[in-house]
């Protein structure tokens, strides 16, 4: 997924910034490109749900949402044992 949404549309920008029959602007705009597509690929690696002993972190495209202390610790699984059979 960071393939397809970060390194490809950054590659073809950092063409544009690397060929030297662009002009100034255009070198501007490609670096701007290649830069948002690096933070964007950056942060759709680091997407997902995070859960440590005192801590829940939920990261999504733009946002980084945590929770701490007494609110985290409802979400614990039961033991398989307790759970009975799986729905079909």
């Amino acid at each position: 997924m960071v393939l397809l949404t970060s390194v490809v549309p950054g590659l073809v920008f950092l063409s544009g910034v690397l060929v030297t029959r662009t002009h100034g602007w255009e070198k501007i705009a490609s670096g701007a490109a290649v830069l948002a597509f690096a933070v964007l690929g950056v942060r759709i690696a680091r997407l997902g749900i995070f859960a440590g002993p005192h801590h829940l972190v939920v990261r999504d495209c733009f946002r980084t949402y945590r929770s701490a202390g007494r609110r985290s610790r409802a979400l614990r699984c039961r033991p398989a044992m307790e759970r009975g059979p799986r729905p079909a």
